[in-house]
């Protein structure tokens, strides 16, 4: 009875290796989209990326300061191009560097392209990803061209 014995502890190991509970779906959030700028990979929530696009050329703005670069267009929608790297005080990247895609980012009610030298791409979640948010709701990325202080 001995085989008899054997076959049921097989039986009862998988059984529990069966059993047991199976490994968590990934969440949304568990991953990010990191794009190239300046030398710099930056990881960006996959929640606040509504799409990838090929960029064929920016169009410089005269008189636009970085961190703005100047408008892409996007499916025919033009959208503000930020130079990332420039926006976290970085050195910008040149005007004339290689740009082949950006990030379509939305937060408050704003779409921005974020530049990217390389095609983005999915990653897991790092432990340092650029706030989204918090980079459109900041007041030092408004274009203003009158000057402060001047009354009536």
């Amino acid at each position: 009875m001995t085989g008899h014995t054997d076959v049921e502890r097989v039986l009862a190991e998988r059984a529990r290796l069966l059993a047991r509970p199976l490994p968590e779906p990934d969440r949304p959030g568990d991953e990010v989209v990191v794009i190239e700028a300046g030398g710099e990979r930056y990881a960006v929530d996959v929640a606040r990326v509504e799409r990838v696009h090929p960029v064929n050329r920016v169009t410089p703005l005269p008189g636009l300061r970085p961190p703005w670069r100047g408008l892409v267009s996007a499916r025919g929608e033009l959208l503000p191009a930020l130079d990332l790297p420039a926006y976290l005080g970085r050195p910008p990247a040149p005007a004339t560097g290689p740009v082949v895609s950006c990030a379509v980012v939305a937060a408050g009610g704003l779409r921005v392209a974020l530049l990217s030298e390389a095609p983005p791409a999915m990653a897991r979640r790092p432990a340092d990803v650029v706030d989204v948010a918090a980079i459109l709701a900041d007041p030092a990325l408004v274009v203003d061209d009158e000057p402060r202080g001047r009354s009536g």
